[in-house]
């Protein structure tokens, strides 16, 4: 039996660093510091060099602070029509006039617009009025402006977005803060307030009023007659310190997600009240805390289109804030229960359970508190065929999330030439699907691929496909190829070799990484550090970039 001993220096050491401690190394840092391609550093600086990200609308992940977040894809529209002329917005009340306008705003510049309150206000009112039209339906939108009390008395601020009223996170001060309320719209227009509750005589200075097609709070777009769209200016690509994560284009089945008030939720044994704290997704006043009242189980149902035998996935976040809870299970359709686990204490843990539906169309998640003293926040829920993918926002229909598409023109080699790929990767299913590592767009003998199914590493070249066995039990494979033969590394160590000898004719004009060209064979799961370099590594170069990774 022989030891290994592994010498790690900065990148490009030479010295007593080769294969076994002692003789000269072969690190040839200048070449494996450059290769063909080189992107999603995980946990470092974000960089995707000239790869193209698409997807439109929001894709949800947990950051590297541990915070639920969401990513906007596509362009980003301003809906109002002046977003800063205050004299264009209605008073249907009577309620307010312009004190003054030209008054020093948050930006710097001196185009904030003070209101005086003409009359006391109470909630609920309608009071400084908008009209948004031309909106995307059935998905989240964000309302936001600047505020700061100038005088007088207002003890709170509130919104209204067609017939749902918010009241907003802010605390009373002089100095501005830019408020912002995330909502479900229904409807392509809607009339949106802004509704200071205060006393007769109350100034108030407002300035920059945004609603906009995203969940996610973008800068300010000015408008002065006509909503203004610009191009996205936060990359769509979701990373966190595990790497880059690539999905495929999912559905979640369950109406208003969200929202337990609404009239396709019903709550048994239990009663609902709106909890005024940010929930998981930094959003106030929602209605999502359930109270047991004369029962040991509580029910929270939901209608739905599902299949009778197929499989699905139910998930929801759920965090106890008082009391005593025993179990929590979940069915679809009057199927068999199934438990969705455990909570972790004092904060949201995401919950799921994979279930085969039955035939009367609902969806129940169950919660057993044998002393009735559970006080719970149960929002997010989610119903997908197959397996679990991460949380998609839902209005008043299901809404897909597409596929995240990652790619770029192809100047790589030919497959049939030298080549090194190497990646690391977090959260790979085992399963039967089909996973693209990456893919040229071409099929037979033009093709060009890496897939993973089950616990197999599959390299196409030409259409000739080498498989490689039990490769999941890693966070980092390398894949070498001479032209002739095919060496699988998994963390750093040869682990087989195997010839292919196969060519691809016709030179693609796409790479795609993290999938294919559809929208259903995703990786699912986080990538990092992909590297493909026009020449066959050796063992040394892969040891290396293992720790590299580290």
């Amino acid at each position: 039996m022989s030891t290994l001993t592994f010498y790690l220096g900065r990148q490009g050491d030479r010295g007593i660093d080769g294969e076994n401690g002692f003789t000269p190394s072969d690190i040839d840092g200048s070449l494996i510091d450059n290769p063909v391609l080189d992107l999603f550093k995980s946990n470092k600086l974000s960089e995707v060099g000239a790869a193209t990200w698409a997807r439109s609308g929001d894709g949800s992940i947990k950051d590297r602070y541990g915070n639920y977040s969401f990513i906007s894809g596509g362009d980003i529209t301003n809906f109002y029509d002046y977003s800063n002329d205050f004299t264009q917005w209605s008073d249907p009340l009577n309620k307010w006039s312009i004190d003054s306008t030209g008054n020093a705003d948050p930006l710097g510049g001196s185009n904030a617009t003070n209101l005086i309150l003409d009359g006391t206000t109470t909630t609920g009112q309608p009071i400084v009025d908008q009209s948004v039209t031309g909106l995307n339906q059935n998905i989240f939108n964000t309302m936001s402006f600047w505020f700061r009390l100038v005088s007088g008395s207002i003890t709170s601020v509130e919104v209204t977005i067609g017939t749902e009223t918010v009241q907003v996170p802010i605390t009373m001060s002089g100095t501005y803060q830019r408020v912002s309320v995330t909502i479900g719209v229904t409807a392509a227009s809607a009339v949106t307030s802004i509704n200071p509750i205060g006393i007769s005589g109350a100034v108030f200075s407002i300035f920059g009023a945004q609603f906009e097609n995203s969940s996610a709070l973008h800068d300010y777009i000015e408008t002065t007659g006509a909503p203004v769209t610009v191009p996205n200016p936060f990359p769509v690509a979701r990373s966190n310190e595990l790497g880059y994560l690539f999905e495929d284009q999912k559905t979640n089945l369950i109406e208003f997600s969200e929202n337990l008030s609404e009239a396709n939720w019903t709550i048994e044994s239990g009663s609902l009240s709106s909890y005024p704290l940010p929930d998981i997704f930094g959003d106030s006043f929602k209605n999502i805390n359930v109270s047991f009242t004369n029962n040991p189980t509580v029910t929270i149902r939901s209608t739905g289109a599902f299949t009778e035998g197929e499989t699905y996935t139910i998930s929801v976040f759920v965090k106890l804030l008082s009391g005593t809870l025993d179990s929590i299970t979940a069915a679809l359709t009057g199927g068999s229960q199934v438990s969705m686990g455990d909570l972790l204490e004092t904060e949201y843990t995401r919950l799921t359970a994979t279930v085969v539906a039955g035939a009367s169309g609902t969806m129940d998640i169950s919660f057993i508190s044998s002393n009735q003293s559970a006080d719970l926040l149960i929002v997010g829920a989610q119903a997908e065929l197959g397996g679990l993918s991460s949380y998609i926002r839902t209005t008043g229909n299901p809404n897909t999330r597409p596929e995240d598409d990652c790619n770029l023109p192809y100047n790589l080699m030919g497959a049939g030439e030298p080549w090194t790929v190497s990646f690391s990767h977090f959260g790979i299913i085992n399963d039967t699907k089909e996973k693209y590592i990456f893919n040229n767009g071409l099929t037979a003998s033009d093709e060009f691929s890496m897939r993973i199914v089950s616990d197999t590493l599959i390299v196409n070249i030409g259409g000739l496909e080498t498989t490689f066995l039990t490769v999941l039990a890693s966070t980092f494979i390398a894949v070498t190829y001479d032209s002739t033969n095919l060496k699988l590394y998994i963390n750093g160590v040869l682990t087989d070799t195997q010839a292919n000898t196969g060519t691809s004719g016709a030179v693609p004009t796409t790479f795609y990484i993290g999938s294919d060209e559809t929208s259903a064979n995703s990786i699912n799961a986080f990538m990092g550090n992909f590297k493909f370099y026009d020449s066959e590594l050796s063992a040394n170069n892969i040891r290396y970039l293992t720790g590299d990774i580290a």
